[in-house]
């Protein structure tokens, strides 16, 4: 008797750990138009910057295009911290476009 218990004991904590583990994330990407987004440095700076921010898993810029794709995690990062990250180097989006990723 005491084996079934600790049998049922195993499967539940199985399934509890499963169940947490499985939560989905909440990805989004963002396309910003900036149009202060004129050198390599500033490029690079941006682009450093995002990717140290915990939730952000990609991010890139083009110059061509004067436009950085930003994919995070909504549930961890605020649009506050992206505007402030834009703001620390004086760089003022015009447009944002979201898109949810599933």
């Amino acid at each position: 008797m005491k084996q079934l218990y600790l049998f049922f004991l195993i499967i539940l904590l199985f399934t509890a750990i499963s169940i947490t583990n499985s939560k989905e994330l909440d990805m989004t990407r963002l396309v910003v138009k900036v149009p202060s987004l004129k050198s390599e440095f500033l490029k690079q700076k941006l682009e450093l910057d995002f990717a140290n921010i915990p939730g952000v898993s990609k991010c890139e810029a083009s110059l061509k295009t004067k436009t950085m794709q930003i994919t995070y995690e909504s549930r961890k990062v605020k649009h506050s911290l992206i505007d402030k990250t834009f703001y620390k180097w004086d760089c003022y989006p015009e447009e944002y476009t979201y898109t949810k990723i599933y």
